[in-house]
């Protein structure tokens, strides 16, 4: 919902304001019927009653995005002639959805819970991507709290955000692989970690498309997959003699093909996730005006295409590098052009009529698995839209005319 909520601060449509009422109305119901794991109950009944079946629960990144996407709409609503009443009722009145999602994930048998399970519902654990989205669903429900009056829920909010926040901290890198880690005493690498950047990133500079530890991470993990897929063993051009990227996926070793349990193949959205992370790093250099080297980016700066940078050898840990530099124009140009590698590696593998799978196949490129996967579209939106704002800093031509 958070791309809807994107599309209706950007042309306040009525229709996407409706969604969104639509969406509390549904949301406030399944609060309220007593699912099996409560408000972290990831999977429902179109009709809104309780799922019973077999499913990995709780998910309790879930009540942190549907608060996060609620409050962003409300703010939207009301600098636009919505009334605050409207906007209390959803925080904790007669139609509640954002504090009960928040006094949840507020807890921290919750924010702790080593029995929760990840995003690609499979692995139980503490995650990095659902506390980076509690962590940024905490600030922003702080922040909010005082809009709607309630001054005694801000600073608790505060609180367990800055405790979640000393928990990444602490336990999410490894310093034995200079990776960060996606599970503790779970999986090391997963397409999660920038997954989780991306959307639990709070524009406060607390692990940012640019963090040294981030890139490094992306960068040893695009490298593994040269060698994960056959599909990675040919042409890494486009009918057009363009270079694309790696193809990738949820991990390495992943089983699920889509449909059952065999070989799992790259996925629209991991393979995205690298373009946008790169589009928003290029942007963050830009508006900050240099560029700090240190000894985990810098392998991710001169390392050999198509999951490094190369982008000179004379790029040194330990430096920072003004925009009057040549290495800041190298480092960021190249930050751009690698990202379009991976934009045309997904365009490579759309369906006719440019629909979007969940994943394509490992083999020769072929959609595959779930047709039109929701996620796929959102993040094929989400990464043109930092591409877009890149574009629109006027520092570059549009990228797609670069040939590297």
């Amino acid at each position: 919902m958070d791309v809807v909520q994107q599309w209706y601060a950007n042309t306040l449509n009525s229709t996407y304001q409706s969604l969104f009422f639509d969406f509390r109305d549904f949301t406030h119901k399944i609060q309220n019927i007593g699912a099996l794991t409560g408000l972290g109950e990831a999977k429902f009944n179109v009709d809104g009653t309780d799922y019973t079946g077999g499913w990995c629960r709780p998910q309790n990144d879930g009540p942190a995005f549907r608060a996060s996407s609620f409050m962003r709409f409300a703010k939207t609503y009301l600098a636009n002639g919505g009334t605050l009443a409207t906007v209390v009722d959803m925080w904790n009145g007669t139609n509640s959805v954002i504090k009960p999602d928040l006094e949840y994930i507020a807890l921290s048998t919750n924010y702790l819970d080593t029995n929760g399970c990840d995003l690609w519902e499979e692995q139980r654990g503490l995650h990095f991507f659902t506390l980076m989205a509690q962590r940024r669903a905490l600030i922003e429900g702080a922040a909010f709290a005082l809009i709607v009056g309630d001054t005694g829920a801000a600073p608790w909010y505060t609180t367990q955000a800055t405790a979640i926040q000393t928990e990444i901290t602490n336990n999410f890198f490894s310093s034995s692989y200079d990776t960060m880690i996606t599970t503790i005493s779970g999986r090391q690498l997963d397409s999660a970690i920038g997954l989780g950047v991306l959307h639990g990133y709070n524009n406060d500079g607390y692990y940012a498309p640019n963090n040294d530890q981030l890139l490094a991470t992306m960068y040893a993990f695009a490298k593994g997959f040269s060698t994960e897929y056959a599909l990675n063993s040919l042409s890494l051009q486009d009918s057009n003699g363009l270079n694309i990227s790696y193809a990738i996926g949820r991990y390495y070793g992943d089983t699920y093909n889509g449909v059952g349990n065999s070989q799992g193949n790259p996925w629209y959205l991991c393979t995205l996730a690298f373009a946008e992370v790169y589009y928003r790093a290029a942007k963050m250099y830009l508006d900050a005006g240099s560029i700090t080297v240190t000894s985990l980016n810098q392998p991710f700066f001169a390392g050999a295409r198509p999951a490094g940078l190369y982008a000179g050898s004379n790029i040194v840990a330990g430096t920072t590098y003004s925009a009057s530099s040549s290495q800041f124009t190298s480092i960021v140009s190249s930050l751009v052009q690698v990202a379009e590698t991976y934009m045309r590696r997904v365009k490579k593998h759309v369906n006719t009529g440019n629909t979007l799978n969940e994943q394509y196949s490992r083999t020769d490129g072929t959609p595959t698995g779930v047709i039109d996967l929701t996620w796929s579209y959102a993040a094929i939106i989400t990464a043109n839209n930092a591409r877009q704002a890149l574009i629109n800093t006027g520092d570059f031509a549009a990228p797609s005319r670069r040939r590297r």
